[in-house]
Formats: structure tokens, sequence, C-alpha cells
């Protein structure tokens, strides 16, 4: 008998959840940010404030774990650039997909309170 969809977004959430704590693990002791001064020099309380958001957004740590391209000292400073806000649409439009698809099982696989014997 297949298992039921919430099975699989439970299985896929939960790989999701440990791909995105090794990705943060490996961006505290590598540097969050070696380009940042401020962001180097902070201190363990606030890595491990922002460890949810590095577990929670890792395609996007990894995406900016580029380094930054050399310059030289006549050039401005390279910033970073804006994030793509395509990406940024794709995550939500899947978000909210997975959200109905996992309320959506779990209304299905629930039994229906009209069949269910009340006990005193």
């Amino acid at each position: 008998m297949p298992e039921p969809l919430a099975v699989w977004i439970w299985r896929l959430f939960a790989l999701y959840v440990a791909v995105g704590v090794l990705v943060a693990i490996w961006r505290q002791f590598r540097g969050v940010d070696p380009e940042d001064p401020d962001v180097r020099a902070g201190s363990w309380g606030f890595r491990v404030l922002i460890t949810p958001g590095l577990v929670a957004l890792w395609p996007l740590v990894i995406r900016s774990a580029r380094p930054a391209p050399p310059h030289t000292a006549h050039d401005e400073p390279i910033g970073r650039p804006a994030p793509p806000r395509r990406v940024h649409l794709v995550a939500v439009i899947v978000m909210i997909l997975v959200s109905l698809a996992a309320l959506a099982a779990g209304w299905t696989s629930r039994p229906d309170a009209a069949q269910t014997e009340v006990v005193d």
C-alpha cells in the first residue's frame, strides 16, 4: 500500500532541514561572511541567533558562498548584487503549494466527524 502524501512531504521537509543543518554548521565554522568585518567579529551568541535563518535559507547561503570577484585598488568596492527576485517568487510559490498539499493530505486522512462515535 502506498504511503500517504503527508508522509512523503514530511520526509522531504526532514531532508531539507538536515541539509540546512549541515550547511549551517559548515558556514559557522568556515565563517558566516568573510567579506563583512562586523559579521566576522560576531560573537557566538550572534551565530546562534542566525543559525535558524541559515538552516531555512540554505540554498541562498550556498549560492552566496562563491568568492567575490577580484578588484584592484583603484576600483570602487564591489558590493553584492541583489538576490534575484525570480528565485524568491519560485520559493514562495513552492512553499504555498507544499503547505496546501500538506493541508489537503491531512484533511483527507482525518476521520469524518460525523462517523466517529462519542463515548460517554
